[in-house]
């Protein structure tokens, strides 16, 4: 069987804290043993793991897709999504929508976005139906087939061909009831399905190990008769043999998880060129005068009630400032030295310094450190 003949939409690593066990490069490595040659990461809320993942990808030769898995909070409660970044469009687009989610107000259900919000952040961004928990499903098992069919030709004419709808086969209950009315549903609607599987851990035998992890996040225990079994043995990274014996009667559908990873195609150029931190500067003042302004009005408070020799401490500033205006670091001195004495109004505890920033009198001017490197010798 060809490589490229099914591709893993939907896997969560270890920055899913509550769910996943796999980490990022053993996930990589295990991609590339089951002779798949692409992969996506979906975590929850999350894109904490993106980077870590596509350098580890790239390097090996694999094909990285990046996603993550949006809680999407309505009226009548929440539903899942998985967003798979079509380009740099679709990335920084979903980066701002999982932003939005942790500065919206948290409830008892964590974090989520609104309908309002995911339509506003869609370009560039494919949007899969989660197997058991997007509203499709939900409104399916509720046998609410119209509103479903309402509902799904809404996501279809907003995200138009970036709109499909997921099923599983991992041994659970509703699994085999939802893949029908849902592959009905997208036939009706024509709607392109794919195949999940939801990867939770990468070989079978971990199913105890992330049982133990989910009783640790939920506070339960593993032989609590009672507690709910959200997940199954079947949600490790299957081989694509393996989903083709899952799926031989609907192949389409492992067919079109290929087709997706053909659409994504993020490309970071962050690892080619530095990205330093733009500081707010008044009107009509560069961030090199403004930087400078502030290093020298913060050494003559500093110094003045200190009898000092000041022309070797001007020697000194200018001397950094030039280094500093070179390396085009400016506007990282001042936004270190905004939060520092931020936290020093509000009364939170801040050190002196340490390590090579103590060295720096810049630093010293600005009040991100509390150490007179002149004073003490301190190389620049």
């Amino acid at each position: 069987m060809a490589s490229s003949s099914f591709v893993h939409l939907q896997c969560q690593s270890e920055y899913s804290v509550k769910n996943s066990l796999i980490r990022v490069p053993k996930l990589i490595e295990s991609v590339q043993q089951a002779g798949m040659d692409s992969v996506a990461l979906t975590d929850d809320m999350s894109l904490f793991s993106a980077v870590k993942f596509y350098q580890k990808a790239i390097d090996s030769g694999v094909k990285p897709i990046i996603g993550a898995k949006v809680v999407v909070a309505f009226s009548l409660g929440q539903f899942d999504v998985i967003l798979l970044c079509q380009n740099n469009e679709g990335y920084l687009n979903l980066s701002e929508l999982i932003s939005k989610a942790y500065l919206n107000e948290q409830g008892i259900e964590g974090v989520s976005v609104t309908e309002e919000q995911l339509i506003e952040h869609q370009s560039g961004l494919i949007m899969v139906a989660t197997s058991v928990s997007s509203d499709i499903a939900q409104l399916l098992l509720a046998n609410e087939s119209k509103l479903a069919e309402e509902k799904a030709l809404s996501w279809k004419s907003i995200f138009s061909d970036r709109y499909y709808m997921s099923v599983q086969r991992t041994d659970r209950t509703s699994d085999e009831q939802l893949l029908h009315l849902t592959i009905e549903l997208g036939l009706r609607l024509n709607v392109p399905i794919v195949a999940s599987n939801d990867v939770q851990f990468l070989n079978k035998n971990e199913y105890e190990a992330h049982e133990a992890r989910i009783c640790i996040a939920q506070g339960g225990l593993l032989d609590d008769a009672r507690r709910l079994k959200n997940f199954s043995e079947s949600q490790y990274l299957k081989t694509a043999n393996e989903m083709l014996e899952l799926f031989a009667d609907f192949p389409q559908l492992l067919n079109n998880t290929v087709e997706i990873s053909k659409r994504c195609n993020l490309h970071f150029e962050l690892f080619k060129k530095n990205y330093l931190p733009i500081f707010p500067t008044p009107k009509g003042q560069s961030i090199s005068e403004f930087f400078k302004e502030e290093s020298k009005k913060g050494l003559n408070e500093r110094l003045k009630s200190r009898s000092v020799d000041e022309d070797i401490y001007i020697e000194r500033l200018n001397f950094e400032l030039s280094v500093i205006l070179e390396m085009d670091y400016s506007g990282y001195f001042l936004i270190v030295s905004d939060f520092i004495r931020w936290a020093k109004e509000k009364g939170i505890p801040v050190g002196p310094g340490r390590g090579s920033g103590a060295g720096s009198l810049v630093a010293w001017a600005l009040s991100i450190t509390n150490v007179d490197p002149i004073e003490h010798g301190l190389l620049f």
